[in-house]
């Protein structure tokens, strides 16, 4: 249902900008790798993860120079974050995390020309994340073969109720170029929140995305 209402927010924000300012709005597609950084101390949500993000992406012009760019990704995690070998090399023990998110980033875009269509830019604001679902998964593996029988599927850490807050708020800063419609970002974003709700458990995320991105 939150999930939902987060599209429903994103696509009114779509067309209410296209219906009273279509010359001054870009719309594109972003997609890119992804690398999150959790800063824990007795936190089950330790790890760095490796993932991709992808969606649409809305950029209201101001001025030539000056606009406010936002957007609705998805992130996707898939990272082992540990492993040991059982007996020989093809049998083994791995812990995988598996997670799945939404992000919706709210910059000031600062565009420096360099040449006819080619720019610079440089962006600074929050960005907005929901976490809907994180997994810990202990997997194991015969003769090189995952067993599902001996594999252990933990259920979502932030499934109700829950010790973790799925919302976090960061503050993120980019930079990247653009060469007429297309363009390349890098962007760190630091936690402000803290995930962790136990009483010594304390965990703030900070993010690092590259993205390349297609204007409409």
């Amino acid at each position: 249902m939150k999930t939902n209402k987060l599209l429903f927010l994103f696509l009114f924000t779509v067309l209410t900008f296209s219906s009273y300012a279509q010359k001054k709005v870009d719309f594109g597609v972003q997609a890119g790798y992804s690398y999150a950084m959790p800063k824990v101390k007795s936190s089950q949500l330790g790890g760095n993860l490796n993932g991709i993000h992808f969606g649409p992406t809305l950029k209201y012009n101001i001025n030539e120079k000056v606009g406010i760019q936002t957007g609705l990704l998805y992130n996707y995690n898939n990272t082992i974050i540990s492993k040991i070998t059982v007996g020989d090399s093809k049998t083994w023990q791995q812990t995988r995390i598996l997670g799945h998110s939404l992000d919706v980033p709210l910059r000031a875009i600062y565009s420096i020309s360099l040449a006819d269509d080619f720019y610079i830019l440089l962006g600074a604001g929050p960005n907005f994340n929901y976490a809907l679902s994180k997994y810990n998964q202990k997997e194991n593996y015969v003769n090189g073969k995952i067993v599902d029988d001996l594999t252990l599927h933990n259920t979502n850490i932030y499934a109700s109720p829950s010790d973790f807050n799925p919302f976090d708020v960061q503050m993120s800063a980019s930079v990247g170029i653009q060469y007429m419609k297309i363009s390349l970002q890098a962007s760190y974003a630091w936690g402000i929140m803290d995930r962790d709700k136990t009483v010594n458990g304390t965990n703030r995320e900070n993010n690092i995305k590259v993205s390349l991105g297609y204007s409409f």
